[in-house]
C-alpha cells in the first residue's frame, strides 16, 4: 500500500527549497491488495471510446508498480535517458544504494526507456486523436475530473 511516485521530471516543481510533486492525470494511490484506489475515468476520457477498456486494463498492470521504491527510482534513470542525461544513471544508482541499500541497474533504465519510445508515441497520437476529434466536433470534457476532490467542490 501506498502513494506512488511519479518520476516524470515535467510533474515535480520546487517549493521553499523542497521539490513536491504535481500531477493531475494520473492521481494514484494504491491499497494493500495493490488495487488503484480512485476513478479512472478522467484519464480513461483522454483516450477515443474504442481504446479505453484496452488503456483502463494496460493502467491497472502498471499503476500499483509506482508504489515500489525500486521500479520507481529505475523509471527516474529511464528518465535522464529521456532527457539525454543518461551520464547521470551510475551516479544515481550509487546515491539509491547509499540511501536506500537498492541496487538499480542502469541496464535495465535504458531497456525501460527504449521500450517507452516506442509506446508512449502512440499513446499521444491517441491523445491527440481525441483531442482533434473533440474540437472539430465540439464535444466537451464535462466530467474530466470528478465533482468533488481533495481540494473541495
Amino acid at each position: 500500500a501506498g502513494f506512488p511516485l511519479d518520476s516524470q521530471f515535467a510533474n515535480w516543481y520546487w517549493f521553499e527549497n523542497e521539490p513536491w510533486q504535481l500531477d493531475f492525470s494520473t492521481p494514484l494511490m494504491v491499497d494493500a491488495n495493490g488495487d488503484i484506489r480512485f476513478d479512472s475515468t478522467g484519464f480513461q476520457r483522454e483516450y477515443p471510446t474504442v481504446t479505453r477498456k484496452l488503456v483502463y486494463r494496460e493502467l491497472m498492470k502498471i499503476a500499483p508498480r509506482y508504489a515500489d521504491l525500486e521500479y520507481v527510482l529505475t523509471d527516474v534513470m529511464a528518465q535522464l535517458y529521456r532527457q539525454n542525461i543518461h551520464d547521470w544513471c551510475q551516479p544515481f544508482a550509487d546515491a539509491a544504494k547509499r540511501r536506500h541499500g537498492i541496487d538499480l541497474s542502469p541496464t535495465l533504465a535504458k531497456e525501460r526507456f527504449e521500450s517507452d519510445a516506442k509506446f508512449y508515441p502512440t499513446l499521444l497520437r491517441m491523445k491527440r486523436f481525441q483531442r482533434s476529434w473533440i474540437q472539430r466536433t465540439g464535444r466537451r470534457y464535462d466530467t474530466l475530473l470528478p465533482a468533488t476532490t481533495s481540494f473541495g467542490k
